[in-house]
């Protein structure tokens, strides 16, 4: 009878010791992906399919997650809203994740990514795409950590090709303001917003 009970306590042992190590691991997942939530960032962003009437942007960020573009032909008015059209898990438990905005009036359009209530924009104003007369075209952002930077493709209407953007080198410019910025803020075709922080430390304001 005494060696029952001796079987008895050392199974429970085990039961218990195995229940508090699955808690345990449980519980710092759980705390690892509220970790990574923190500093969400979609890196390698893309515009692409640049038609009359539609574009397409893609980037690369954390899985499970529900990430809208929101847009509109007003930079101070996003009044539409894109969830992600397509999905596609890729390495380091990352998803690819696409936006397709269609039917459009054509023109500019600004739109900025918005995960997990955290917005990411073109240092401080939305990003900008230009639709096309005809053709097809493409374009890509190249991102920072903090704010993605903007870099959309002008394309012929009638070949669909993108053409060659003269870009004044960084060493000839003095004023980086009128040289590499649009008048609404946003960065001029072929300038990245590495080029402006570079810009900058060599051009300190007086």
């Amino acid at each position: 009878m005494k060696m029952n009970k001796d079987k008895v306590i050392k199974l429970l042992s085990i039961v218990i010791g195995l229940l508090i190590t699955i808690g345990l691991i449980w519980f710092g997942l759980r705390f690892v992906q509220r970790g990574r939530a923190v500093n969400l960032t979609p890196d390698d962003i893309k515009i692409e399919n640049i038609t009359a009437t539609s574009f397409r942007v893609s980037y690369q960020t954390a899985s499970g997650l529900t990430p809208i573009v929101k847009y509109g032909q007003s930079s101070t008015a996003l009044n539409f809203l894109m969830p992600a059209s397509e999905t596609k898990d890729v390495d380091n438990g990352e998803t690819l994740y696409v936006h397709d905005a269609t039917l459009l009036a054509g023109g500019t359009y600004y739109f900025v990514i918005i995960i997990n209530d955290q917005e990411f924009n073109n240092a401080g104003v939305p990003f900008s795409v230009q639709l096309t007369d005809g053709g097809t075209g493409t374009g890509d952002i190249t991102p920072t950590k903090i704010t993605p930077t903007e870099k959309v493709a002008s394309v012929s209407p009638t070949l669909g090709v993108t053409p060659t953007i003269a870009v004044k080198p960084l060493s000839d410019i003095n004023d980086c303001q009128d040289d590499i910025k649009n008048p609404d803020g946003t960065l001029k075709d072929g300038y990245t917003a590495r080029d402006w922080a570079q810009c900058i430390k060599q051009n300190p304001p007086q």
